[in-house]
């Protein structure tokens, strides 16, 4: 299934332009039984989005989407999940942050008076053995209760580890109190492209070679 032929979906609140903290948290269960021979994922989660399958992340790709203008191009990205479907019952689940796509910090690119800015979203498809299963749409619910309470590209994130749940991304979890996403009625005016650059991962941690205390006065 081609991705014009998908739907970008958010959640149900009204975006404003003064807030940066957006990261909304998407699933999805879904049922499947039988011989499974392929199964790829096609996701443009915007700004960025992380996305995972029963637990697991579905790739070490980071910062996807890339960044682009959002009314001429966006960019997905296509993924073999083929061991990671499950017998029976599964969950699918997605986080979006604002990267490029909702940026209000004033520079001489003025992307913060953008006319593409909106809240994260996603868009997805999961086909098993060549069919469609999964597709964003309203069944997809997602909860603005984040422990990133913070994030905008230039100035990293607050992540507060108090009310983190690391089982947020499994069948185990509990989104009885979740809400159900919407439609996106102000998708992106741009052309789905596939993205086949080299991803950003992270390669390698470097240890500080000295750790100079600054105090206050520095």
């Amino acid at each position: 299934m081609k991705p014009d032929n998908l739907n970008f979906i958010k959640p149900t609140v009204c975006f404003d332009k003064k807030c940066r903290s957006y990261a909304p948290m998407f699933r999805k269960t879904f049922e499947f039984t039988g011989e499974i021979t392929s199964a790829k994922l096609t996701v443009c989660g915007l700004g960025i989005g992380y996305f995972y399958i029963n637990g697991e992340k579905v790739s070490e790709d980071l910062f996807t989407a890339p960044a682009s203008d959002y009314t001429k191009t966006v960019w997905y990205n296509t993924y073999d999940v083929t061991d990671r479907i499950r017998q029976g019952e599964n969950l699918i689940a997605a986080q979006c942050g604002n990267g490029w796509y909702n940026e209000d910090i004033p520079t001489d690119w003025a992307h913060h008076e953008a006319l593409w800015r909106d809240m994260p979203k996603l868009l997805l498809s999961l086909e098993i053995n060549g069919k469609q299963g999964v597709v964003s749409d309203e069944s997809w619910k997602y909860s603005l209760d984040s422990a990133t309470i913070y994030n905008q590209l230039r100035e990293g994130e607050h992540f507060d580890s108090r009310i983190f749940d690391e089982k947020w991304n499994t069948l185990e979890f509990d989104d009885s109190g979740w809400d159900f996403a919407k439609k996106d009625d102000t998708p992106p005016s741009g052309v789905l492209r596939e993205c086949l650059c080299e991803p950003i991962r992270e390669c390698e941690v470097l240890e500080p070679v000295q750790i100079i205390p600054a105090g206050k006065d520095r």
